[in-house]
């Protein structure tokens, strides 16, 4: 099967964004207030997590990209934290980052990733071609009556060891009956084995030290080997950034064009140690000391540590008495005893998949700039009805992670004018064995809906939409 280039992605959406600029030749093309020396228009812009389905929203910032669109602010989860790093540490804020973001996913081998024991990923891949109907509970009745097959053989037997002559079909029996034990004791020892592994390795899957490795080699490449050279490079901008010069505010322009790293990129992730929501960089004091020792991708690996998929993402070693202040200052954690010398994460989405809520100033009249949100829609408008008790345990554990956010947008219904939902559906956001023709169908789908997003996003209507909520919740 031909590799796809990163030609073949583009060539691919190449109709959209003829259309696309057709659409605004006869009218202006506005989405935000503050822009730059050459005519960029800046908005915050917040993604969602979706394993594989992240590169949907690598498509959808092409496409904000190549209509003039850069981005201020940065957040994500997951997924979504893995394209936000990569705009983040890609080139500087005024610059197109998603075609050499694009560039690296089409030449990456996503099932890469998947560093698991060797038998294990075979039978992963295996099942992500075949898509085998074979659950745990068939496993286990194959089991179950292989041994009562072996039970109903051995009395048969038995019962005619004493005959003149032992029937042949008895022998028969017999012998089969020998075999089917055999083979059930191998499979048991042998799940019990990869059980035995499975919770050695921090119950996860997959090592995730492939990704991390991956993603510490893009931020090198691009001059970031820790977070001290990540905030150098945050903080050095040199983009000279205003506001429309029909816009009167009375904020200053000088606070967009002094960035901060810690407020201009959010990753969210899960420490399950102490159990609480974690932003990075912001809170990066929580476990380290000193920034010229942590590197960036510690960050993205633990918003994208898919509980059982991959290993909970550890940080060992915590200097307690340096990082107190940072304990008590974020969770009021005053006593040392208290500050864990080890955690582990796990994939930011069990909190927070769509932190749309993190750049809200419920304070600001009038927004200066819109804060985009991408997200991936696979089952929307399904209702959902459990048959089996694995569907049952995540349907739980999708009702969780996707209630924070969901109880943020309803309160805040204003928002929903600024989201792009990209239809995923049909899609698996765990097969890291996907090929290149779905994973560009995944770019193009992304592109089409940033499309069409542009096309309906009213920035006049939106301001308006959110004085009134404005004064809706301080009348309140």
């Amino acid at each position: 099967m031909k590799k796809l280039t990163l030609n073949d992605y583009e060539s691919a959406v190449a109709p959209i964004l003829t259309d696309l600029k057709a659409h605004f030749e006869n009218k202006e093309f506005v989405v935000s207030d503050v822009i730059d020396d050459e005519s960029h228009q800046y908005v915050n812009l917040v993604q969602e997590g979706g394993g594989v389905l992240g590169v949907a929203l690598v498509g959808y910032t092409y496409v904000l990209e190549k209509m003039g669109i850069r981005f201020l602010k940065l957040a994500g989860t997951s997924a979504g934290a893995i394209n936000t790093m990569l705009l983040a540490s890609i080139g500087y804020r005024n610059e197109e980052k998603s075609t050499e973001a694009l560039k690296i996913l089409s030449s990456t081998n996503l099932f890469d990733f998947v560093d698991a024991f060797w038998v294990v990923k075979r039978i992963i891949a295996w099942a992500m071609k075949y898509k085998p109907k074979l659950t745990i509970k068939a496993l286990f009745s194959a089991i179950g009556l292989s041994l009562i097959l072996a039970v109903v053989c051995s009395i048969f037997y038995w019962i005619y060891r004493d005959a003149p002559s032992t029937p042949a079909l008895v022998s028969i029996l017999y012998a089969i009956s020998g075999v089917l034990l055999i083979c059930s004791a191998v499979i048991v020892s042998y799940v019990y084995y990869l059980y035995y592994r499975f919770k050695r390795s921090r119950f996860g899957i997959s090592k995730g030290n492939a990704f991390l490795k991956w993603m510490q080699g893009i931020l090198e490449n691009n001059g970031i080997s820790s977070l001290k050279d990540f905030r150098e490079k945050i903080e050095k901008t040199a983009t000279h950034i205003q506001l429309r010069p029909t816009r009167e505010d009375h904020l200053k322009v000088t606070d967009l064009n002094q960035p901060k790293l810690e407020d201009s990129i959010t990753i969210i992730a899960c420490d399950i140690t102490k159990q609480v929501k974690v932003e990075f960089p912001k809170m990066w004091r929580l476990y380290w000391d000193d920034e010229a020792q942590v590197q960036p991708s510690a960050f993205v690996r633990s918003s994208m540590s898919v509980p059982i998929f991959f290993e909970a993402f550890q940080i060992n070693n915590i200097p307690k008495n340096s990082v107190k202040e940072a304990w008590k200052e974020f969770f009021l954690v005053e006593n040392l005893s208290d500050i864990p010398s080890g955690v582990q994460f796990v994939d930011g989405g069990i909190v927070s998949n769509f932190p749309i809520n993190v750049f809200f100033n419920p304070n600001l009249k009038t927004p200066r700039l819109p804060t985009f949100g991408i997200k991936l829609d696979d089952d929307a408008t399904t209702i959902h009805e459990y048959e089996t008790f694995g569907s049952f345990i995540m349907g739980m554990f999708n009702t969780v992670r996707f209630n924070y956010d969901r109880e943020f947008l309803l309160k805040n219904r204003d928002f929903e004018k600024t989201i792009g939902r990209i239809d995923v559906r049909g899609f698996n956001w765990l097969n890291f064995n996907i090929s290149d023709e779905e994973k560009c169908q995944l770019f193009v789908k992304g592109a089409q809906t940033a499309a069409d997003f542009l096309k309906k996003f009213d920035w006049e209507a939106y301001k308006k939409g959110r004085e009134q909520m404005y004064h809706d919740l301080h009348a309140a």
